[in-house]
């Protein structure tokens, strides 16, 4: 199940839920991406293997959340 992005300690539904893309979450986890910091350095083949649409990729990586996460 998706936990509530209201719990503290799931920073990477929370973000996700603020870019309306929450739906990909479950893909996310499975593939075993944990953080907001993780997503930096997904590759496009990553992206492909989750099936995460081209401009959905642009959005999460451009955030400025993303550059503010890593260190």
């Amino acid at each position: 199940t998706v936990p509530s992005a209201a719990a503290p300690e799931n920073e990477l539904l929370a973000f996700l839920t603020r870019l309306n893309l929450q739906s990909y979450y479950q893909r996310m986890h499975e593939y075993g991406v944990d953080s907001v910091a993780d997503i930096k350095e997904l590759t496009d083949l990553d992206f492909d293997h989750m099936d995460i649409k081209q401009f959905h990729r642009k959005k999460l990586q451009s955030d400025p959340t993303i550059e503010s996460e890593t260190v």
